[in-house]
C-alpha cells in the first residue's frame, strides 16, 4: 500500500496542468535577437569599410540610381586624391597603391574568384581623368566589362552614394 501511495505522488507530479495557459519562454528568443543582431552587425560592417571617408564624392544630377545590381558580386575601388602631390591613390579592400597597375593583380584575382563581378569605383570628385582612365584599363585587362560610378545624387551633400552605372 505504500508503494502504491508513493507512485500515486510521481504521477501527480508529472501531470502536466492543461487548464492553465502555456509558460511564454523568454531565453530562446532573446538567444536568437542575439544572433540576428550579430549577424546584421557584420554585414554592415563589412559594407562601412568599403566606404572611405576621405574621398569627397562629385555631384551628379542626371545620374541612374543602382537597381537590380546585387551588392555580392561588386567590387569597390577608392580613389583618394592628395592635393598636395597631385598623385591619386587607388585603395581595394586593405590593399593600397599609387598606381592603378598596382591594383591588376588583386583585381584580376577577385574577378576570377566571381565571374558576374563588376567594379565600382568611388573617386574623389578632384582626382584628374587620367588616373580614373589608367584604372579602367586595368579592369578592361583583367576583363571585367561592366564599371560604375559612385556619386552623389540630386546635389544634395546628404543623400546617400549611389552608383551610377556606366559601362566600359
Amino acid at each position: 500500500m505504500a508503494v502504491s501511495s508513493a507512485i500515486k505522488r510521481q504521477r501527480k507530479r508529472r501531470r502536466v496542468d492543461t487548464d492553465g495557459d502555456p509558460e511564454f519562454q523568454v531565453a530562446p528568443m532573446v538567444d536568437v535577437l542575439l544572433v540576428l543582431m550579430l549577424f546584421f552587425m557584420a554585414i554592415t560592417s563589412t559594407e562601412v569599410l568599403k566606404n572611405d571617408k576621405k574621398v569627397q564624392l562629385p555631384d551628379a544630377s542626371h545620374a541612374k540610381p543602382n537597381e537590380g545590381r546585387p551588392h555580392d558580386h561588386e567590387i569597390t575601388i577608392n580613389v583618394e586624391w592628395d592635393p598636395f602631390n597631385q598623385s591619386a591613390l587607388y585603395v581595394l579592400d586593405s590593399t593600397s597603391s599609387a598606381t592603378a597597375d598596382g591594383l591588376a593583380g588583386v583585381i584580376a584575382a577577385r574577378h576570377n574568384a566571381d565571374a558576374a563581378s563588376y567594379v565600382v569605383i568611388r573617386a574623389d570628385k578632384d582626382v584628374e581623368y587620367s588616373s580614373i582612365s589608367d584604372l579602367m584599363t586595368v579592369c578592361g585587362n583583367a576583363g571585367i566589362g561592366s564599371v560604375a560610378f559612385s556619386v552623389l545624387l540630386n546635389n544634395h551633400p546628404g543623400a546617400a552614394a549611389q552608383p551610377s552605372t556606366a559601362s566600359k
